[in-house]
């Protein structure tokens, strides 16, 4: 895969700010919205509501649910201001 990322891309720096770093609790994750979720610091609460939300709408895809999950949180920390923590 040359320099690409796990899940396949080649935009690693791109795909790491935006998808969250793959790590080994999520691998089964496309878009590993729980790592972005901490490195903004997005309140748990807000995460499973978001989940749960999401997962009604969409329950039979799981990479197009998490993609949604992973926008939210993130238009969440945008309004919020959130900063990213490393």
């Amino acid at each position: 895969m040359g320099n690409g990322c796990q899940a396949g891309c080649f935009y690693r720096k791109k795909c790491l700010t935006l998808y969250g770093n793959k790590n080994q609790n999520n691998m089964n994750s496309i878009f590993d919205y729980q790592s972005v979720a901490e490195r903004f610091q997005v309140p748990e609460n807000i995460v499973r509501k978001v989940e749960k939300e999401v997962k009604k709408e969409i329950p039979n895809d799981n990479m197009i649910m998490e993609l949604h999950i992973l926008r939210a949180l993130k238009a969440y920390a945008n309004k919020h201001k959130l900063v990213a923590v490393q």
